[in-house]
């Protein structure tokens, strides 16, 4: 079952979970090409019908200012990249966040955010950041770096049936594919070529 909210330029869709189903919320909106703020991921309506913790785990992680959220101009993908699968490339850039059960521990409402670091000039100033909802759903979120400091320009996140999929363009249209698998033992995500639960 899916519940959608629609604001006057927002629709946001978030799935009922079940066992067998991991859910991306999506959310539909104007593009923005402006600088983002900490505040354009809230005023995107991708919070809109979830956990108050989850809004909060994302206003601490961008109150002091120094991360914001990645926007369209931030991406510098090739005209041979963007023709490879162009829809999803083109909503990829002009959102770069999903939610779902990511760490796949039952809690359906962890998210990750491509950011970006505002004291840097440099093109490793990307990062992709995972926020896991609490497993018993109180509590605060726990923020993981998947990547930190790196050229993400030419990288989009994707959500496919088993969760969160990480997709590096080269110049040609060609990519580098990797599954967003959390490591239980170790208590962090890599990016794997390999999907496992």
């Amino acid at each position: 079952m899916v519940f959608c909210v629609c604001t006057s330029v927002h629709l946001r869709c978030t799935a009922v979970p079940s066992a067998q189903r991991n859910d991306q919320r999506s959310v539909s909106q104007s593009d923005n090409n402006a600088p983002a703020s900490g505040d354009d991921l809230i005023a995107s309506g991708f919070f809109n019908g979830t956990p108050e913790e989850e809004k909060e785990a994302w206003r601490l992680f961008t109150k002091s200012g120094q991360y914001r959220l990645a926007v369209k101009n931030d991406f510098h993908l090739s005209e041979a990249a963007k023709k490879v699968q162009p829809n999803d490339v083109e909503k990829a850039t002009a959102h770069p966040y999903v939610g779902g059960d990511i760490n796949h521990d039952g809690a359906y409402n962890d998210f990750a955010v491509v950011v970006v670091d505002t004291t840097k000039n440099e093109t490793a100033r990307f990062g992709l950041v995972i926020f896991n909802q609490p497993a018993e759903r109180k509590g605060s979120y726990e923020t993981h770096w998947l990547y930190r400091d790196r050229d993400l320009s030419k990288t989009i996140i994707e959500w496919w049936s088993g969760g969160l999929a990480v997709r590096e363009y080269r110049d040609d249209g060609s990519y580098q594919y990797c599954y967003v698998n959390w490591d239980q033992r170790a208590k962090e995500y890599l990016c794997d070529k390999d999907f496992k639960k």
